[in-house]
């Protein structure tokens, strides 16, 4: 992705619709989580909120080991 922009947030929701579609496999996006690096928050908030998501922070958990 690399650079900040609308255009982006939702390449990346219809790729993950389309992963969906392809798999047969459903995207849970409340559990889903948008980390960021030199980001606004407030644009971050923005774009997690059209993807259904909550914003992270790093370092986060994943499958209980620390990440960042």
């Amino acid at each position: 992705m690399g650079v900040k922009s609308w255009a982006n947030v939702r390449a990346l929701r219809a790729v993950l619709v389309l992963f969906e579609a392809v798999s047969g496999l459903k995207v849970n996006f409340n559990k889903s989580m948008l980390t960021w690096v030199n980001v606004a928050e407030s644009w971050l908030a923005e774009a997690a909120t059209v993807l259904g998501c909550t914003v992270g922070k790093v370092p986060f958990l994943y499958l209980g080991l620390p990440i960042g």
